[in-house]
């Protein structure tokens, strides 16, 4: 039981330990509205995506949300996954 609470823990890195991002969340956000048209941000973080630090946005659009990742060193959309309702 240690050991998975020690697991989950290392696995959930906050902004805190995170580099220091070339863009910001409001030049992420304009990135990630932009690859869905007509969609609005429902949440959005900095978080490490497995080895990968990402701004993670959910875009509510209807039909579908989207998972939308932003690289925050270059600024460009890494992923648009689209989760249907």
């Amino acid at each position: 039981m240690v050991a998975l609470a020690v697991a989950v823990f290392a696995a959930c890195e906050t902004s805190k330990n995170a580099p220091q991002a070339a863009i910001t969340m409001d030049q992420a956000k304009q990135t990630a509205l932009a690859a869905v048209p007509g969609g609005t941000i429902k949440d959005g973080e900095y978080e490490k995506e497995g080895e990968q630090w990402v701004y993670s946005f959910e875009v509510k659009l209807e039909g579908g949300n989207h998972d939308v990742w932003v690289d925050p060193q270059s600024g460009k959309i890494i992923k648009d996954e689209v989760k249907k309702k």
